[in-house]
C-alpha cells in the first residue's frame, strides 16, 4: 500500500466517532477497469474499515471482472459510474446514498458524517424536512454536485 491518506490524528478522531455508533455502516465500492481514482478510493475506504472494522463494513466489487459486478451496478443504478460508493444499512438495505468519484477534501467530512448516520440508522435532516420528503408519492432524486475549489 502506498502512503496512507488518513493521518493518525484523524484516524483517532474517526475511531472515536464510530465507537459512539449503535451499529454498522455497510459500504459497497464498485470499481472498474478504466476508472479514474478507483485505486485511491479503495485505499481510502480500506483505511476507514481498518480504523473501525466493527462499525464500517467494506465490500469491493469490480464491475468489469466480478460476475456479480454488472448486476450490482444495475441494481443500485450506478452503471457506467466508477468509483461508486453505495451506502447500505446494517441489514444490507439500500439507503439511497451514493458517492461518485473520490470523496476528498470537504466531501471526506461529509462522508464520515454519513457513515455515522448510517451506522446509527438515522438522518440529520430536520423533522420538517423528513416530513416534506415523505409526503411525496413518487421517488425523489436529490443530487449534490461538488467541484474542486
Amino acid at each position: 500500500m502506498s502512503e496512507r491518506f488518513i493521518s493518525q490524528e484523524d484516524a483517532a478522531t474517526i475511531a472515536s466517532m464510530m465507537e459512539e455508533t449503535a451499529g454498522t455502516a455497510n459500504v459497497l465500492l464498485l470499481v472498474g477497469k478504466n476508472c479514474r481514482f478507483c485505486r485511491e478510493t479503495r485505499q481510502l475506504l480500506e483505511e476507514l474499515h481498518e480504523i473501525s472494522p466493527e462499525h464500517i463494513a467494506l465490500r469491493v466489487v469490480d464491475v468489469d471482472e466480478d460476475p456479480e459486478g454488472a448486476a450490482l451496478a444495475e441494481r443500485y443504478g450506478t452503471e457506467g459510474k466508477t468509483p461508486a460508493i453505495v451506502y447500505l444499512d446494517a441489514e444490507g438495505n439500500d439507503t439511497g446514498m451514493r458517492y461518485y468519484g473520490i470523496p476528498s477534501g470537504y466531501e471526506f467530512g461529509a462522508m464520515i458524517e454519513d457513515l455515522v448516520d448510517v451506522a446509527n440508522g438515522r438522518s440529520q435532516l430536520s423533522a420538517a424536512s423528513l416530513e416534506k420528503v415523505r409526503s411525496h408519492d413518487e421517488d425523489l432524486l436529490i443530487r449534490v454536485f461538488v467541484t474542486p475549489t
